[in-house]
């Protein structure tokens, strides 16, 4: 199949097989990649669904589109100190602790503003005094908080989630309750899998010499853009958006089938 078509010397048409509009996830990945690739590459992009398939009008070609995602693209900084989840309280997730803690310690690169965002969010809960998860009565006054401080990169994420509405707030359905699928919560999900995308090796794990973490990598990429690589995946949660992935009891042809996702297969960036 020819997936590159040349509209001109600096724009082409892009066919991306792995964005379709089921299930909700692809849909939301299509819109992720263009919104990416408008704000941090191409201003001029378009986009449209032909065939059932996501193109990107572009001036990126096959080649400029993958490396653009290894190792240019600037993940938006998704925080939500409101939830008890999010890897800010010492009595939530370990697990959500640890992605917190692994951006914080990152050195200078591509999540410097992620990094910006955890300090502006941990700065509010400190001048606030929470030291612990919100109540529902309470939550209120902290979402206006963090919509005050927090860079405007985060603050998009919580529109995304909220809206305020003076004393109180309302839910976006789409995001569950807060930015959360029960007990997943989005932003900790997101930032525990930025580390394999942006280095192939999971959080927690050794490295192997066996492994080639670039190749990895880029067939993650490869396979969420264009479903043409048989990269290896890992367990992770996928959440709501793709009800037919996740796993759990008589979702196999045994009694439990667990949750294997392509780490570039997200839908979160909104």
């Amino acid at each position: 199949m020819m997936r590159v078509n040349t509209m001109t010397a600096n724009s082409h048409s892009l066919k991306l097989p792995g964005c379709t509009p089921e299930p909700l996830m692809a849909y939301l990945k299509a819109l992720g990649i263009f919104r990416l690739v408008a704000e941090q590459k191409d201003p001029k992009s378009r986009a449209c669904w032909q065939d059932d398939t996501f193109v990107l009008h572009s001036s990126l070609n096959r080649e400029a589109l993958l490396g653009f995602f290894l190792e240019e693209y600037r993940p938006t900084p998704i925080v939500s100190p409101w939830n008890g989840g999010s890897g800010f309280y010492s009595d939530g997730s370990r697990a959500a602790k640890e992605a917190v803690d692994s951006i914080r310690a990152e050195g200078p690169n591509r999540l410097e503003e992620y990094r910006q965002a955890i300090e502006a969010s941990q700065k509010v809960l400190d001048y606030m005094g929470f030291d612990k998860k919100p109540s529902d009565r309470e939550k209120p006054s902290l979402l206006a908080e963090c919509r005050n401080w927090l860079p405007d990169a985060a603050v998009s994420w919580l529109d995304a989630v909220y809206v305020l509405t003076g004393a109180d707030s309302e839910l976006q359905p789409l995001l569950g309750s807060g930015g959360n699928d029960g007990n997943l919560d989005f932003s900790s999900n997101f930032m525990k899998n930025l580390r394999p995308v942006l280095s192939g090796l999971e959080l927690g794990k050794k490295p192997s010499k066996r492994v080639d973490y670039e190749e990895r990598r880029k067939g993650w990429l490869d396979s969420a853009l264009f479903d043409d690589s048989h990269a290896s995946l890992v367990k992770s949660a996928i959440g709501q958006f793709n009800p037919g992935r996740v796993g759990g009891p008589n979702a196999t042809a045994g009694s439990v089938a667990l949750c294997w996702v392509g780490l570039y297969y997200r839908g979160h960036e909104p």
